[in-house]
C-alpha cells in the first residue's frame, strides 16, 4: 500500500484517541488507579490557576486521581481559605491545604486594585468572604513543608506526582527541611524515596521564563529545585498553554455560584465571559493524564538556569537532572475544547 495511506490510517487513529481522550478521559481511571498527586498552586495573582483547581476536581471526582494535598505558595492570608473554598464548592472540603508561611513573600493587593502579576489578592478576599470554606485565614492552614512531609512520609515509595503551578519556594524549603516527627529522613532524602515525580508548570521552552520561575524573588527558588531536585523533573512551559484562550462561556447555568467562575470575573474587572491564557490547565492535565494523545516528551537535555530564573533547553546531560519538557501533539483549537469542557463541567 502507498505511504499516502498509512500517513491517513495514522491521522484516522490519532484524531480517534484525541476524541476518546476528550469524552472519557484515559478509561475512566478508578480512584484505586489515579496517580497520588500534590498540586501546588499560587492561586492569588491570575485566574488561570482556579480553573485548574476546578480541572482537579473534576478529574477526582472522575477517579482519575487520587488529590493527597493541595499547597499555596504565596504568603499572604487568602490563597488557602480561597483554594479550601473552590474544593468545597466541587464538594471536596476535606482536602488538606497547606500554605507558605512567609507574608514577605508574593503577597499584598486587594480587590480595589487593578488585576495583574504583582496584586494578589484581586479575587481571593471576595472569594473567602462569598463562600463556604473550611478555612477562614491562611493562619488556619498548616505550614506547607510540615504538610509537605506529613503526606509524603505515609505514601509508598516513589509513588507521589507533585505539580507546580506557581513558584517553587515550597519545593525549595521542602529540599531543606530536616528530620522530624513525620520522617528520620531530611527533605532531599524524602523527596527521593516518595516522589516519583515533578511536573513543573513554568518558564519557556526551549528557551525563556515566566513570572513563575523570575518574577519578585522567585529566582533563587528556581535554581535551587531545578538544580538540586533528585527525581525526574517533566517541564510544561508557557508555550503549551499560553496561546489556549479558556473562559467561562459554556454551561453557565451549571456554574452558578462557582467560585472558580467567580475568580474570572473578578479578575478581569466584572467581565465573566473574558478569556485567559490556559498555562496552568495544560500543567495539570499533563500531570494527572500524561502524554496520551495529546502531549509528547522532548528528551535528551537539561533546563540550564541563569541567575534570574530563566532556563536554557541544553542537549547532552548533567549529573543528577533527570529533565524533559512537553511539547504539544495536537492544535490548540482541540486544547481549548478540552480544557474548557473539564473547567465549566460544573458539580454534576
Amino acid at each position: 500500500m502507498s505511504p499516502q495511506f498509512f500517513r491517513a490510517l495514522r491521522c484516522l487513529f490519532l484524531f480517534a484517541g484525541i476524541v476518546g481522550v476528550l469524552v472519557n478521559g484515559p478509561g475512566r481511571l478508578g480512584a484505586k488507579d489515579g496517580p497520588l498527586y500534590i498540586l501546588d498552586t499560587d492561586l492569588a495573582s491570575d485566574c488561570d490557576d482556579a480553573a485548574a483547581v476546578a480541572i482537579a476536581n473534576v478529574l477526582m471526582r472522575q477517579g482519575e486521581v487520587r488529590v493527597l494535598a493541595m499547597m499555596v505558595s504565596t504568603g499572604g492570608p487568602y490563597g488557602a481559605p480561597a483554594l479550601s473554598a473552590i474544593n468545597t464548592w466541587y464538594g471536596h472540603p476535606d482536602i488538606p491545604v497547606g500554605t507558605l508561611k512567609d507574608p514577605s513573600f508574593w503577597s499584598g493587593g486587594g480587590l480595589d486594585k487593578p488585576a495583574g502579576s504583582k496584586n494578589y489578592e484581586s479575587y481571593t478576599p471576595a472569594l473567602v468572604k462569598r463562600f463556604p470554606t473550611a478555612l477562614k485565614s491562611g493562619a488556619d492552614a498548616p505550614d506547607a513543608t510540615d504538610l509537605y512531609r506529613r503526606i509524603l512520609a505515609a505514601q509508598p515509595d516513589a509513588s507521589v506526582v507533585i505539580n507546580t503551578i506557581g513558584p517553587l519556594i515550597n519545593l525549595a524549603r521542602l529540599m531543606e527541611s530536616t528530620a522530624d516527627a513525620h520522617s528520620p529522613l531530611d527533605g532531599w532524602a524524602l523527596i527521593q524515596k516518595k516522589v516519583k515525580r515533578l511536573v513543573v508548570t513554568g518558564g519557556k521552552n526551549p528557551a525563556g521564563s515566566s513570572s513563575n520561575f523570575s518574577k519578585s524573588g522567585a529566582g533563587i527558588y528556581t535554581r535551587t529545585v531545578l538544580n538540586g531536585w533528585p527525581t525526574p523533573i517533566v517541564f510544561v512551559g508557557n508555550e503549551v498553554g499560553g496561546p489556549v484562550l479558556t473562559g467561562w462561556k459554556r454551561n453557565a447555568e451549571a456554574n452558578k455560584g462557582n467560585p472558580a467562575r467567580e475568580a474570572y470575573r473578578l479578575f478581569h474587572g466584572g467581565d465573566v465571559l473574558k478569556e485567559r491564557a490556559s498555562w496552568d490547565q495544560a500543567g495539570i492535565l499533563y500531570a494527572i493524564r500524561g502524554e496520551g494523545a495529546l502531549f509528547e516528551l522532548v528528551e535528551g537535555g537539561y533546563q540550564q538556569v541563569a541567575e534570574d530564573g530563566s532556563t536554557t533547553w541544553t542537549a547532552g546531560e548533567a549529573p543528577g537532572r533527570r529533565h524533559t519538557y512537553v511539547r504539544k501533539r495536537v492544535g490548540d483549537a482541540v486544547l481549548k475544547d478540552l480544557f474548557e469542557g473539564l473547567m465549566t463541567q460544573g458539580r454534576k
